[in-house]
């Protein structure tokens, strides 16, 4: 790479780790592409490696949501596994409050609604009697 493009990278990197509560926005919008999303929650997870008592637990937070809300996997799966980075750079407090909103689901428990996470990551609901119709294959 010229050093011309690596200084054009060099400087839209440093306005992105001024514009943190803009990358927030821009990773929760569906117009935006999982390649952005993806170097927008590494600009995030550096600003938390240097300041982890300022931005950690809103990091955190902020991946659980994108965790429940993004339609694509790869972001989703990057997201996951930059929060299981962060989880050892907070408080016993805060790693509490980011496990409670990892399983709260639009507001709710997911549990409340019969929600379980299937092999592939997405959450699937229980249809009535599929619990009952299990007991009874498994008897037969």
């Amino acid at each position: 790479m010229d050093q011309e493009t690596v200084g054009n990278f060099r400087e839209n990197y440093i306005q992105d780790q001024a514009n943190v509560s803009e990358l927030f926005l821009e990773n929760l919008k569906t117009a935006t592409g999982w390649t952005t999303k993806k170097i927008n929650i590494d600009i995030l997870y550096d600003q938390v490696r240097k300041n982890p008592k300022e931005t950690g637990i809103h990091t955190a937070i902020h991946l659980c949501n994108v965790l429940k809300v993004s339609a694509v996997e790869r972001v989703r799966n990057y997201s996951g596994y930059t929060l299981l980075n962060i989880i050892p750079m907070l408080s016993l407090e805060q790693r509490h409050d980011v496990g409670s909103n990892a399983l709260i689901h639009n507001g709710e428990h997911a549990a409340d609604h019969g929600l379980r996470s299937d092999d592939r990551g997405r959450d699937t609901q229980y249809k009535e009697g599929d619990i009952q119709n299990r007991s009874l294959a498994q008897e037969h």
